[in-house]
């Protein structure tokens, strides 16, 4: 029960940022810009990702409320999709990561939510018996990339 109101929850969530992403693509000045280091400026370029975001968050959240509503077990086919496109959507979000660290040097606050999302699922559908310990391992390994990544940053911030 919990992993469907999981994946409601997440698909929602990953809908929502996915559709905000899109509506900054093109602006000037986007509204997810807090400061040089938390902006979207430099992610709002790719229309692929988003895209990808609204079509497979959407996708999550329906099967979480079929799971709901008592259509549980799934098909095989069913899982073996989800897991595939899982699979595939963490990879993706990780080398997102990645960039987003260490080349473009910016943390998108759409982007971040996205993530959370993709990790929170993949997490309840991978690891069943302990997704939230898994979820705030990779929670702590983030920020503390983060931090190792923007470290200058955040001290010229703060100070």
């Amino acid at each position: 029960m919990t992993r469907a109101w999981v994946f409601v929850i997440a698909g929602g969530l990953g809908t929502a940022a996915s559709l905000g992403l899109l509506l900054s693509l093109g602006d000037a000045a986007p509204a997810c810009d807090i400061n040089p280091v938390v902006t979207c400026a430099a992610t709002v370029d790719n229309v692929l990702n988003t895209a990808i975001g609204l079509i497979a968050f959407p996708v999550v959240a329906t099967l979480g409320v079929l799971m709901l509503s008592g259509v549980e077990p799934l098909p095989k086919l069913v899982w073996r999709g989800l897991r595939a496109g899982v699979i595939a959507g963490a990879v993706f979000t990780h080398v997102l990561i990645f960039l987003s660290l260490y080349d473009l040097r910016a943390l998108c606050p759409y982007c971040m939510i996205i993530w959370i999302c993709v990790v929170a699922i993949a997490c309840h559908t991978f690891l069943p018996r302990f997704p939230w310990r898994a979820l705030t391992v990779w929670l702590l390994a983030v920020i503390a990339l983060a931090a190792q990544a923007f470290w200058t940053q955040w001290w010229l911030l703060l100070s």
